[in-house]
């Protein structure tokens, strides 16, 4: 997504391991967090065009804040990805297909 030049927001944890990892993105607060910019935020105003959500543990306030951020990614109709290998193949999709292009071809061509 970032050698597509896609503007990357993340929880700050997040942000924080990408920029370890040599990739950029702007850290964000958690809903609950109730302080700006904030992922909720960023969701409602349409900041973003996909959430990858994917719980680190089981914790109560880690589950309450993934709940908020899923809701509202189906809420506002963000398309969400809540598995890494799923998220992965997607991404590598739509690099292919802008490097590439997409055929599109009728069903029946498929047949």
């Amino acid at each position: 997504l970032r050698d597509m030049g896609l503007p990357l927001y993340a929880s700050r944890g997040t942000a924080e391991f990408l920029a370890m990892n040599g990739v950029e993105a702007v850290p964000l607060c958690w809903p609950l967090e109730e302080t700006e910019p904030n992922m909720a935020t960023a969701i409602r105003d349409r900041l973003v065009d996909l959430v990858i959500n994917v719980p680190k543990d089981n914790g109560e306030i880690e589950l309450r804040n993934d709940y908020l951020i899923r809701r509202m990614a189906i809420d506002f109709e963000v398309p969400l990805f809540t598995n890494v290998k799923v998220a992965r193949q997607f991404a590598e999709s739509l690099a292919y297909a802008g490097k590439r292009g997409v055929e599109i071809k009728s069903w029946e061509e498929y047949r």
